[in-house]
């Protein structure tokens, strides 16, 4: 089976992991990842690109969500933390659609 979302929290190591999977990231199959990163971003170290970079490469864009309203946007402005990259929008945004209540702790459902 190929994933479909991918979520990555390596503790700013993001820019090698994602560099070191560019396989995964050229299959039709996968629609979004969701990265602990900065998409702002645009620094080389060590000749790698930043992560954003390499993901915006594939035709990954950054986007933000908002669970209660089931809302993506596109992100314009961020300064740290988990940014949801997006390449097949309107199956994210069809599957956000039909998704179905969750309950979460505390008596708390999205």
């Amino acid at each position: 089976e190929e994933p479909t979302l991918i979520k990555i929290d390596v503790e700013g190591h993001d820019r090698e992991v994602v560099n070191g999977c560019k396989t995964v990231l050229t299959k039709q199959s996968l629609k979004a990842l969701i990265v602990e990163t900065w998409f702002g971003d645009t620094s080389t170290v060590n000749g790698m690109a930043s992560a954003a970079t390499i993901l915006q490469s594939f035709g990954f864009q950054p986007y933000s969500y908002d669970p209660l309203r089931k809302v993506l946007s596109p992100l314009t402005e961020q300064d740290g933390g988990n940014v949801i990259f997006v390449r097949d929008v309107e199956f994210v945004r069809n599957r956000l659609i039909t998704s179905q209540p969750t309950s979460l702790s505390m008596g708390r459902t999205i």
